[in-house]
């Protein structure tokens, strides 16, 4: 998710899972269009549309790997 790169196809998504085991888990489904760029933005996802409009998308940290299941904190 590096903000450049556009989405291939469209999909809706629920959340967005990192490969050191935390997601970014929306508040509700939202779609992601073909040509849609994503980014994070003050620990929040940021979603650029291929028309230039900004769509900034509710949501919150958790980890997901093992015992370590909850809330991801940032101080």
């Amino acid at each position: 998710m590096d903000g450049l790169t556009p989405v291939s196809r469209s999909v809706w998504a629920s959340d967005l899972v990192t490969d050191d085991g935390y997601a970014y888990v929306l508040a509700r489904p939202f779609l992601l269009r073909t040509g849609d760029r994503i980014s994070f933005e003050s620990d929040r996802l940021v979603v650029a549309r291929a028309d230039g409009e900004r769509v900034a998308v509710d949501g919150a940290w958790e980890t997901r790997c093992g015992f370590l299941r909850g809330r991801r904190r940032y101080e």
